[in-house]
């Protein structure tokens, strides 16, 4: 069991962070604004390839499921929820 300060998220990458960053909030820096820690320190984490516990919960609030999903990996489709995909 991972310890519960570091946890490993290893197909997390800043590339779809980047990009869900941009599609969201229109610039990186305004999600880094609305979290817990520097943007050096995420990065720093980012690329240990291990996230705190705070980060991985603020992260989840602010991207959403469907957010984090697609940037820990574990969707490569990303949908837009405040829009309707039924068929019509």
């Amino acid at each position: 069991m991972p310890n519960a300060e570091n946890i490993p998220i290893p197909c997390f990458t800043s590339r779809r962070l980047r990009a869900l960053a941009i599609l969201k909030y229109g610039h990186q820096h305004r999600l880094h604004a609305r979290l817990p820690v520097s943007p050096r320190t995420l990065a720093v984490q980012l690329e240990k390839g291990r996230l705190t516990e705070p980060i991985v919960q603020a992260l989840r609030a602010e991207l959403g499921d469907a957010g984090w999903r697609f940037v820990s990996g574990q969707t490569d489709t990303l949908r837009d929820e405040s829009v309707s995909h039924d068929p019509a």
